[in-house]
């Protein structure tokens, strides 16, 4: 692999079929992975779209881009990018789940302290995914120090 000043690749190297992941191909002209359109499950869609509210609009945007690979449900280009994609969206769930029992346990002075620290409106206002981890890791810290 061609190497630049920097130590970065100068070209993204191209995988075989078989090291790509599922519903993904790669265009023969340009050499690049792209998804394969495909039939798509109406009842994932619905599911998909049900997470909008309990994940909020920025990180239910952030997860259809990268997992998705689109800007809204109904353009999932197939079944097994849906099915990546609510498997994504569950795990963020739980996140929020987790974020939520840990501000109870923190109580409302320490967890409106730390949100206040990372400039947190609002935990249905996170801005990334990032933030949800990094909010939930402060509030496990602080959950650790309160037993021991």
């Amino acid at each position: 692999m061609h190497l630049d000043q920097r130590g970065e690749p100068v070209a993204i190297p191209v995988l075989p079929a078989w090291a790509l992941p599922p519903g993904v191909t790669v265009q023969p002209t340009k050499g690049q992975a792209v998804d394969v359109r495909g039939p798509v499950d109406h009842k994932l869609t619905a599911e998909i779209e049900g997470f909008r509210r309990t994940l909020g609009e920025l990180i239910y945007a952030e997860i259809l881009r990268r997992s998705g690979h689109s800007a809204t449900a109904r353009t999932i280009p197939n079944a097994e990018r849906q099915k990546q994609t609510i498997e994504k969206m569950q795990a963020a769930a739980r996140g929020f789940e987790r974020l939520r029992q840990l501000a109870e346990m923190a109580g409302e002075a320490r967890f409106f302290a730390v949100a206040e620290r990372f400039k947190i409106a609002s935990i249905t206002e996170l801005s990334s995914l990032a933030a949800l981890k990094q909010l939930v890791e402060e509030l496990e810290s602080l959950a650790n120090q309160q037993v021991a």
